[in-house]
């Protein structure tokens, strides 16, 4: 079943100029303090090179290894879609809605591509407790479930996972967290970070195998562990009096980076902002503020030199957004505004030279090695001057009560 190949430019997806005051917030700043100056203009950071749609809104991109094929989440959280890119063709949708209640936050392709990963929501009862569920890329089937050992009456659901390099970290419950190794799906290890389902669950996890860390994220905090042997080797604030609500790590040092809201003053709406941490945890290493919303996403480049963010527009948030920024410096590289509610997905190639990102239902690839064409300016306004009355003509006569 093919898509429907969006060539129309809808009003929720324009990308003008901003306010002055909006601009004023969009730059990236450094943990010191200093500020880059912001584009008053945002133009896409890249060439539009396709443009399809999906039943319904987007919550979560990814892209598969040779980067042929693309998959999301339904913002109901229920279905997965995988398109070709190529083409925009649909290749399959699956609905993942095993159980009342089940959500899917997030998903990722397999290493060798073969399957598509998502979360696993089950019933309490189930023995042993489901974790990860593997679709066929070719039709969207089960091909495995991925079970842990706990015993019967655990809190049955994975909230978030995370794969890199032969490791999968999955957060179970909200409370625990499960490792794997993704050659034969086994469990390596559960750890217990200490956190209460109800106050704060576990809301995003990051891997970086390379440097044995596991990163999570709950509430406004962040924990770091190692992989290797299981132990809590930093803990600290990233957002304060707020959730973190996207987590990622830079493949190129190992940085972190998170995303939240950031409040002013009590009076204010919440902003939204990108943290970028030193790889030990703890040393704010830069700030990149969105003067928004707090992003719903975020995504680095595999060279680790850009990082991008997006929204939906929320209650006390003027606009939803992409927005690429420039790593080192901070400098806001493209980015656009836009008025739909839906979440706000990106995810870069996995050879750095394309971003995909959804506004809605809509889904838009930029090719990054290729500026945006101009945009063409609107006309200015047609006056029409009076036709003057003609030399010798009586004025019509005023209605009655008023002077002329």
């Amino acid at each position: 079943m093919a898509t429907r190949v969006l060539r129309r430019m809808g009003g929720r997806m324009r990308t003008g100029v901003l306010l002055a005051g909006l601009a004023a917030l969009l730059a990236g700043c450094a943990g010191g303090g200093a500020q880059t100056a912001a584009p008053v203009a945002l133009t896409p950071p890249g060439a539009e090179i396709s443009r399809f749609t999906a039943p319904e809104p987007l919550h979560a991109l990814s892209w598969s290894s040779d980067g042929s094929l693309l998959a999301a989440v339904s913002a109901s959280d229920t279905q997965v879609y995988v398109w070709n890119t190529a083409t925009g063709v649909l290749q399959w949708q699956a609905n993942r809605a095993a159980v009342a209640g089940a959500e899917i936050r997030s998903l990722a392709f397999t290493a060798d591509g073969l399957a598509v990963v998502t979360p696993t929501a089950g019933v309490a009862s189930d023995t042993p407790e489901a974790a990860l569920t593997l679709l066929s890329v070719l039709h969207g089937r089960v091909m495995r479930t991925v079970s842990t050992r706990e015993s019967p009456g655990a809190v049955n659901q994975a909230t978030a996972f995370a794969l890199d390099d032969g490791m999968a970290a999955v957060a179970l419950g909200g409370t625990r967290i499960g490792l794997f190794e993704t050659g034969r799906w086994r469990l390596l290890r559960s750890l217990d970070p200490g956190i209460s389902a109800a106050a704060a669950p576990v809301s995003a996890v990051a891997v970086d195998r390379r440097r044995d860390r596991l990163a999570l994220a709950s509430g406004g905090q962040v924990q770091l562990w190692a992989l290797s042997d299981g132990r809590r080797v930093a803990d600290f604030t990233a957002v304060s009096g707020g959730q973190v609500s996207a987590l990622v790590v830079n493949p190129a040092d190992g940085s972190l980076l998170t995303a939240g809201p950031l409040r002013a003053t009590a009076a204010e709406p919440p902003r939204g902002e990108v943290k970028r941490w030193s790889a030990g945890g703890g040393g704010l290493l830069m700030t990149y503020a969105t003067g928004l919303a707090g992003p719903q996403a975020l995504a680095v480049s595999p060279d680790g030199q850009r990082v991008a963010a997006a929204a939906g527009k929320t209650a006390g948030a003027a606009k939803g957004y992409v927005l690429v920024w420039d790593m080192a410096s901070g400098a806001v590289v493209g980015g656009l505004v836009h008025d739909d509610p839906a979440p706000g997905t990106v995810a870069f190639s996995p050879d750095g030279g394309r971003l995909a990102y959804s506004v809605g239902a809509d889904v838009v690839l930029l090719d990054l090695t290729r500026p945006a064409p101009p945009r063409v300016p609107e006309p200015p306004p047609v006056t029409v001057p009076p036709v003057p009355a003609p030399a010798g003509s009586v004025p019509a006569a005023s209605p009655p009560g008023v002077v002329s």
